[in-house]
């Protein structure tokens, strides 16, 4: 029946607080089970000296997730900065959380790293600088075609991503309880690369590996996918990208499949 497509699907959410409730609530209401233990936690890291001086000379800014949006507003003393600088965002709900932050946004259609640096805006950038404002340790691709085209580009890492080990025995307790069940099929959903390996992570600490691969893993886009593949799973649901949209219409048409 209309919003019930996802009936007797066990979802495990695995993002970090604060950052699962719209899919729950969307999730639940198409007939899930729904159930969210971060695997993932996110970490400010202390304000670089000259932050507001190195963005007061940027022509182009880069927010690559909403992490790196409420990290960099919540820095930010010089307001001006939100609207002197062009800015970009990877992801909707990045854009998104840019403009109700006050952002003067240049608005893309960009879900990935990818997709952003097709832009018309971003195709002649020499000369110009850039700043790039994400976690610790995040990836090069972005960072490196823009120097290639030409462009001055800063990175500004303002955060980092850490496993949330507190969460192991909740963790352990849910797997006990889904495996002492024959009811629905488990679902594990990991959004990222780090939110995969640290969800691995927790379930080892839990010594509940082996319940864990033994689950389906719902991830965004070929890279997360590879990753998962390389942790020996084989159960695989593959969205176009972590948009709630995109999650949903993967789940519904593979839970459809198995009917």
């Amino acid at each position: 029946m209309p919003g019930n497509e996802l009936a007797g699907l066990s979802i495990l959410l695995t993002r970090p607080a604060g950052q699962a409730e719209a899919w729950a609530a969307e999730l639940t209401r198409l007939g899930a089970e729904v159930t969210h233990i971060p695997s993932l936690q996110i970490e400010a890291l202390p304000k670089p000296a000259k932050l507001e001086a190195d963005l007061g000379a940027c022509d182009i800014g880069i927010f690559v997730s909403s992490n790196a949006v409420m990290a960099l507003s919540s820095l930010l003393t010089d307001q001006r900065l939100k609207q002197k600088i062009r800015w970009y965002g990877v992801g909707q709900k990045t854009q998104q959380t840019a403009a109700e932050e006050g952002f003067r946004l240049i608005t893309a259609e960009a879900y990935n790293s990818e997709t952003l640096l097709q832009h018309a805006d971003l195709q002649s950038v020499a000369g110009q600088s850039c700043s790039i404002i994400r976690g610790l340790g995040g990836r090069p691709d972005l960072a490196r075609v823009l120097a290639e085209r030409g462009a001055e580009v800063k990175l500004c890492e303002l955060y980092r991503r850490a496993c949330a080990w507190q969460n192991s025995a909740t963790l352990a307790s849910y797997l006990a309880a889904q495996a002492s069940t024959k009811e629905g099929e488990l679902i594990i959903s990991a959004t990222s690369v780090d939110n995969l390996n640290y969800t691995f992570l927790l379930a080892e600490k839990a010594e509940m590996a082996g319940n864990i691969t033994r689950a389906t893993f719902l991830v965004p886009g070929e890279r997360v996918a590879l990753a998962a593949r390389q942790l020996g799973l084989n159960q695989i649901v593959l969205a176009r990208s972590a948009r709630l949209a995109d999650i949903v219409y993967s789940l519904k048409s593979w839970w459809a499949e198995r009917q």
